[in-house]
């Protein structure tokens, strides 16, 4: 994890960067990855909340706290953060604990969805190559696994 101090004087520089080259639609998302920085969950909830309220004070537009899992987790967050919130969602460690709509109501800014749409299109690959597999090619590509072929033309035609 990168020292407090060094990522607090790094967004101080980025933020005096974007005003001094006149771009005042850049956002900072500081990211920390500190519940992660030790077992005691508690211990990196304390660490990740004083790095998301000092990176705020130093110039970021939003922190991201990486590695959330619960919704109490959530509600902490989200209760002692001064500022906006980014978390990630759908992620296989918090996929069933909240739903994007449980983060809109409490507040949280930024709902990011790193990885759903890759392990979604590796499950179907999956489905696919055991399909395959079984049948010893398609003989009856079933429309559970395929796009639909007019759905692509229309999306081609945009």
């Amino acid at each position: 994890m990168i020292n407090e101090d060094l990522m607090t004087q790094k967004i101080m520089f980025a933020r005096e960067t974007a005003e001094v080259e006149g771009n005042p639609n850049f956002i900072i998302n500081a990211r920390t990855d500190a519940l992660r920085s030790t077992e005691d969950r508690s211990e990196g909830l304390k660490i990740a909340i004083s790095r998301a309220n000092q990176y705020i004070e130093s110039g970021a537009d939003i922190a991201f706290i990486t590695y959330v899992e619960t919704m109490d987790e959530v509600k902490v967050i989200s209760r002692e953060v001064k500022g906006p919130i980014s978390i990630a969602a759908g992620m296989p460690y918090n996929i069933e604990n909240f739903s994007i709509n449980d983060l809109k109501k409490q507040g949280i800014a930024r709902i990011s969805l790193p990885t759903l749409l890759i392990l979604s299109s590796l499950s179907a690959i999956r489905k696919s190559l055991k399909s395959i597999n079984e049948d010893n090619m398609l003989k009856t590509p079933t429309n559970e696994f395929l796009y639909p072929i007019q759905d692509l033309n229309s999306l081609l035609k945009k």
